[in-house]
C-alpha cells in the first residue's frame, strides 16, 4: 500500500526529528535502485526546507551508490522540472551530510559513529546484506528506529517486524 506523498513526507520528517531529539539512530532498509534515490532526494528536500536537521546519513549500499551515479549522469531522462534542478547545479541525490560507505570495515565502523545519525542500507526486506548487520547492532537499542519505506514480502524478516513481532531470529539466536 502506498501512503499519500504528503503523509509519507510528514512521517519521514517527524521520524528524523525524533531520532535527532533522542540522539538515536534511524535505520532504513531500502531497495538499492529507485527507492534509495527517492529517499535521499526527499531527505535533501527536507533539509533544504529546514524541516529536519542535517543528520549524518550513511549510505551503506555499493549498488545504491552506483545506481545514484547513473541517475546523476542521465539527467536528460528526467522530466523538465527535475532536469532543470540538475542543470542549475542542484544535487538532490547528494544529501548534504552523506557518507557513501565503500567496504565492510567502514560499514562496521558506523556503529561507533557520533549520534544522532541515519543509515540507509540495502536489502529492503531485511533478507540479507549489510542492513542485517546494522539491525543486529541496533535491535536492542531503545534509541534506534527502523523505518520501512518499501514493500515487505510475506515471510521476510521485514514483514515479521512490520507486523509487530516482539522477537526475531538473528544468527540463529532469538532477540527481543
Amino acid at each position: 500500500e502506498h501512503q499519500p506523498s504528503a503523509e509519507a513526507h510528514r512521517v519521514l520528517a517527524e521520524t528524523v526529528r525524533l531520532v535527532a531529539e533522542h540522539r538515536g539512530v534511524l535505520l532504513v532498509p531500502s531497495f538499492a535502485i529507485g527507492r534509495t534515490q527517492e529517499l535521499v532526494w526527499e531527505l535533501d528536500r527536507l533539509v533544504s526546507a529546514g524541516e529536519i536537521p542535517a543528520l549524518p546519513l550513511y549510505l551503506d549500499s555499493p549498488m545504491a551508490a552506483k545506481a545514484s551515479d547513473i541517475y546523476r549522469r542521465h539527467a536528460d531522462y528526467y522530466d523538465a522540472e527535475t532536469r532543470a534542478l540538475f542543470e542549475s547545479g542542484d544535487t538532490p541525490l547528494d544529501y548534504p551530510n552523506q557518507v557513501v560507505v565503500a567496504d565492510m570495515a567502514q560499514s562496521q565502523a558506523i556503529a561507533k559513529a557520533h549520534r544522532p545519525y541515519m543509515i540507509v542500507a540495502s536489502n529492503g526486506m531485511l533478507t540479507g546484506g549489510r542492513v542485517v548487520g546494522h539491525l543486529r547492532n541496533l535491535i536492542d537499542d531503545q534509541a534506534a528506529t527502523i523505518l520501512f519505506v518499501g514493500y515487505q514480502g510475506e515471510g521476510t524478516l521485514g514483514r515479521h517486524l512490520q507486523e509487530g513481532a516482539k522477537t526475531v531470529r538473528l544468527d540463529g539466536q532469538v532477540r527481543a
